[in-house]
């Protein structure tokens, strides 16, 4: 990756953009290889937090969507790092 990188821009700086949620995967993957990188999070989440009964204790299709996104990304860091990849 960092070939190409160089016959692009030699010693130049990028900019990685992904979705927030992967944000930081990517961003050791492009660390692990030395590149100069500023990042770009595009994607961003929010939502609107509330303390009543229903939002926090009866699921809802957004909350398990969201647990499955935090999930993958936390398992897919930490096999990463055990890949070798960041």
């Amino acid at each position: 990756m960092v070939k190409i990188l160089d016959d692009i821009n030699p010693n130049g700086s990028f900019l990685l953009f992904t979705s927030a949620i992967h944000m930081r995967r990517a961003s050791a993957c492009f660390a692990k290889e030395g590149v100069n990188f500023d990042i770009y999070s595009t994607n961003n989440i929010i939502v609107r937090k509330r303390n009543s009964f229903d939002f926090l204790f009866i699921p809802s299709a957004l909350s398990l969507y969201q647990w499955d996104l935090l999930i993958h990304e936390i398992t897919g860091f930490y096999i990463y790092g055990i890949a070798g990849y960041a």
